[in-house]
């Protein structure tokens, strides 16, 4: 009873930190009315959510629809996706300024107009994510394992070399 109790707080601070995101009008200039509320305002919406949320694994219904498998396995790869977003995207600029293909900013160099080109950016990300944990991580930590060991062994025998030398 007390962790479905949880869930409804987490699930409705959510929902009222989405309607006052979506629902505070604009100023002349975007985000200038609001940039206060957005930068501190929600914290105390986040919190809810975060307490609410934890209880029992996750009771709500926001909470629930984030243990989807699809989801959790999208996590797994979320911060290979941050490390290699800023690098990608570059590159999707330089191919698009070289070849004169397509273009992933607008005229003032802003943001991205080219729908169709920002999904391929987006889609070979988690691919280059994926392929990356997969296949390269896997090898990279076991050859620094390796370079571990055998640096552990080095000093062992150095250690035991100077101790002889010094008997």
């Amino acid at each position: 009873r007390q962790a479905r109790m949880k869930g409804a707080i987490a699930d409705i601070a959510i929902l009222v930190g989405a309607l006052l995101v979506f629902c505070v009008p604009p100023g002349e200039v975007p985000r200038q009315s609001a940039e206060v509320f957005y930068n501190h305002g929600l914290a105390p919406f986040l919190a809810l959510f975060l307490y609410g949320s934890s209880a029992q694994g996750g009771s709500g219904l926001l909470a629930r629809l984030f243990r989807h498998d699809a989801l959790v396995s999208m996590g797994e790869y979320s911060f290979q996706v941050y490390l290699f977003q800023y690098p990608w995207h570059e590159i999707f600029v330089a191919i698009g300024d070289v070849s004169k293909a397509f273009d992933m900013r607008n005229a003032a160099g802003t943001h991205n107009v080219n729908m169709g080109g920002f999904m391929f950016f987006f889609v070979t990300l988690w691919i280059l994510a994926a392929l990356y944990m997969d296949r390269v991580e896997p090898r990279l930590v076991s050859l620094v394992s390796c370079q571990k060991r055998r640096g552990k062994e080095l000093l062992r025998h150095d250690k035991s070399d100077s101790q002889a030398s010094s008997a």
